[in-house]
């Protein structure tokens, strides 16, 4: 149940000290030059900031072979992407070894998601869709190349009473 108290509060705060600026994901990716590619190339991501191993910062676009870190953005949208090694270094609780993917999906919401379908073809692994779900969105799921699932969706009708 959600509280009411919170529902009605339009204060982005987690505290009174901390105020949420902004909430963007970090994936863990095993080949930064194979997630450039899919996020880039085929859903029009954009390269805004790269980080190689020594740590120096690029804001030129360009998807250099060393990079461990890059941040990207899509409309309003922003998605980081952490080379494993080095978020495992970032973070302990991650190891060096450990196998990228989750348990969640990562929703983007657009426009024209059968285009979009057609435009990708078999270039990515399609795992459903597009259809119609019941609560009124057009939606078509991908897997990245790290096996993180992408729901691409739009309004399609009005949401459920």
């Amino acid at each position: 149940m959600i509280n009411p108290s919170y529902a009605a509060s339009k204060t982005e705060t987690i505290n009174e000290d901390f105020i949420v600026e902004k909430i963007a994901t970090n994936l863990m990716v095993s080949n930064m030059q194979e997630s450039l590619a899919f996020y880039c190339d085929k859903l029009g991501f954009t390269l805004n900031m790269g980080v190689n191993s020594d740590h120096q910062t690029f804001t030129d676009g360009e998807p250099r072979e060393d990079l461990i870190f890059a941040m990207l953005t899509l409309g309003d949208g922003e998605l980081m992407l952490q080379r494993r090694d080095s978020l495992a270094q970032d973070v302990p609780v991650f190891s060096a070894d450990a196998t990228p993917g989750g348990t969640f999906t990562l929703y983007i919401r657009g426009t024209e998601v059968d285009t979009l379908a057609e435009q990708l073809g078999d270039s990515v692994e399609i795992i459903k869709g597009p259809e119609t779900s019941w609560y009124g969105m057009r939606e078509l799921y991908i897997r990245d190349p790290d096996g993180y699932v992408l729901t691409l969706g739009t309004p399609d009708g009005p949401p459920p009473a």
